[in-house]
């Protein structure tokens, strides 16, 4: 039983490590609009949904297509579909907007719920407090626990 405790403790802890990575290199990880980018992916949190946009410079008429647009004179990523492309390589969109082509980002490759609420609440001082720092710290004193226990183990032998 101690040994499947062990286990089960090494694996969370892998996990906590593996997540706190996570959280802070999407947080670290951004273009010159603001928004995280790791290599031909480019990632976004909106209405609590993480957004994986693929980059892509294939775009058809019909394709629903994300592109950056100043909403507050601050980039923000919007969508829209594609109505016609034109002679001049533009395109012409649902919203009534004409952008050129080379200007859209990509097209949606997937939405993941979850992780985009966790995402959206890590911008809040106590929720990245609670849910990334925290568990990092109770491995931290997990460790120190153990440090200081093979410390006096060893003490007591001699």
């Amino acid at each position: 039983m101690k040994k499947v405790l062990k286990i089960t403790w090494n694996i969370i802890q892998v996990l906590i490590i593996i997540y706190v990575v996570l959280i802070i290199s999407f947080m670290l990880t951004s273009n010159r609009y603001g928004y995280g980018e790791i290599g031909k992916y480019v990632l976004d949190v909106d209405n609590n949904q993480f957004l994986v946009i693929k980059k892509t410079k294939s775009i058809k008429t019909g394709d629903i297509v994300y592109y950056y647009s100043i909403v507050k004179e601050k980039y923000k990523i919007v969508y829209s579909n594609v109505q016609s492309i034109n002679e001049d390589n533009n395109c012409v969109l649902d919203n009534g907007n004409v952008i050129n082509c080379s200007k859209i980002i990509g097209k949606s490759h997937r939405k993941i719920p979850i992780i985009g609420y966790i995402l959206n609440s890590m911008k809040n001082k106590i929720c990245f407090l609670l849910f990334c720092m925290l568990p990092v710290l109770v491995v931290f004193i997990y460790h120190v626990y153990k440090f200081i226990v093979e410390i006096n183990r060893i003490k007591r032998k001699e």
